[in-house]
């Protein structure tokens, strides 16, 4: 079981955004944020962003005080204030804002960074115990030559999105300790009777961050859904109104689940068991619960073979050791016939 702590929002260069797309949605918003990361041949990455709000949102946004509006984050002025801390080398290619679906509002922008490591993002590891002053991740991108038990194989190109600064998780209550208590019998009264406003407050609803290569990943350390099916793409987060739990029962209307959202514990015990499956069961969300006392699994590279002008940025010249063969030949020179990708390159996602 994990202890609780109190979470505070912080003037951090993302605190707006994430309150507009993370505290509005999951405490109950009609917005998406559909983000698509996709890495180019030479390491470059073209970063799609989508950037929905309905009516409903922005009828009941008046502002705070002749503050900044909802609506207002929609801009090309926004856009380019937020692209400044998304790292060096970061370019806003397009950007629009056009009417959607259902009397919405949408922004829609088109990003190239020259160097996916130097991208730097919302964080999808929402059960962070320190997630509103600690929001943002890096994107990693390290070359393997010495392959490992847990997943590395030499001559993989390995993608990690990790917090920036060193996260807070929470603490695991060691055998013996006694089990803070919980919420009074009046403060649960209290959440059951919020949930029916939560539930319709939530409709339309969805935040994904999705991340794909230039051809079929080998595998990821999370998991990601479509493997047997060679798939290029692997969701950090996916978390919409429609999705079910383990049941078959929306997600929003599972009572355990939301009372824990509802009292900001995004890393519960509910929700972890809920979501931990999700490559096999495909209706549930895709929410990486790293940070959280009940969460099982931390790993978070995504493993994919190197293109040609990848291999010659990391490999050329250099020796690989693979962990599970025997003999002289264990470590030997990197060849692109043998560890690189030949495969046709998927297009590029307007």
């Amino acid at each position: 079981m994990q202890r609780t702590s109190s979470r505070r929002l912080a003037g951090r260069p993302w605190a707006t955004l994430l309150l507009a797309v993370v505290c509005v949605a999951v405490s109950g918003g009609c917005l998406e944020l559909d983000t698509h990361i996709q890495l180019q041949t030479d390491g470059s990455a073209i970063i799609t962003e989508n950037l929905v709000f309905f009516r409903r949102l922005l009828d009941l946004d008046t502002g705070s005080d002749g503050g900044l509006r909802l609506a207002d984050l929609l801009s090309k002025a926004a856009v380019e204030r937020r692209m400044k801390n998304m790292g060096k080398g970061v370019k806003l290619i397009s950007h629009e804002v056009r009417d959607g679906d259902q009397a919405s509002r949408v922004s829609h922008a088109v990003f190239h960074v020259a160097d996916l490591s130097q991208l730097r993002y919302v964080s999808p590891f929402l059960s962070y115990v320190d997630y509103p002053k600690n929001n943002a991740v890096k994107f990693e991108v390290e070359p393997v030559f010495e392959g490992t038990w847990w997943g590395r194989r030499a001559g993989d190109i390995a993608v990690a999105a990790r917090p920036i600064e060193k996260p807070e998780s929470a603490e695991r209550l060691k055998e013996g300790e006694p089990v803070p208590p919980g919420p009074t019998p009046r403060e649960l009264q209290t959440l059951r009777e919020l949930q029916p406003v939560f539930r319709d407050m939530a409709k339309g609803m969805r935040i994904r961050l999705t991340f794909e290569s230039y051809g079929p990943l080998r595998a990821t350390g999370f998991g990601y859904r479509g493997r047997r099916a060679g798939a290029a793409n692997a969701e950090l987060i996916d978390f919409s109104d429609t999705d079910l739990d383990n049941f078959g029962g929306l997600f929003l209307e599972n009572e355990e689940i939301m009372l824990e959202l509802l009292r900001g514990d995004l890393g519960g015990p509910n929700l972890v068991e809920n979501v931990e499956k999700f490559v096999s069961n495909v209706t549930t969300p895709v929410l990486l619960t790293h940070g959280s006392a009940h969460n099982k699994n931390n790993r978070d590279e995504i493993y994919l073979p190197p293109s040609k002008e990848l291999f010659e940025k990391y490999f050329q010249g250099k020796m690989l050791t693979f962990y599970y063969e025997k003999g002289p030949d264990k470590t030997r020179p990197a060849t692109f016939q043998e560890i690189g990708y030949q495969g046709p390159v998927k297009p590029v996602q307007k």
